[in-house]
């Protein structure tokens, strides 16, 4: 059986990096964090995806729009987030 080594992601976080060594592809991270902690922007900079992904984020706080403007001021390519908004709320 030929086992292929997988490609591990840093985070750019100094502290993250070497608590964790990287993070394998399709890691699934949950991140909890109080109010006022720049949380939104640490998330973007961690799931951004590179040339050729694509990462989905779960908002709770804020419409997808929103969510997606975020990762473009990341420097991310909006065709290559999802957004599962559980925000917004149509009205019929």
């Amino acid at each position: 059986m030929i086992r292929q080594q997988m490609y591990s992601y840093k985070s750019g976080i100094p502290q993250i990096d070497q608590a964790a060594g990287g993070f394998d592809a399709g890691t699934n991270l949950l991140q909890l964090a109080p109010s006022l902690s720049y949380a939104e922007q640490l998330s973007c900079a961690l799931t951004k995806p590179l040339h050729g992904e694509y990462a989905i984020m779960r908002s709770t706080n804020k419409r997808a729009s929103e969510v997606i403007d975020q990762f473009r001021t990341a420097g991310a390519d909006k065709h290559f987030v999802g957004v599962v908004d559980t925000v917004t709320r149509f009205i019929y």
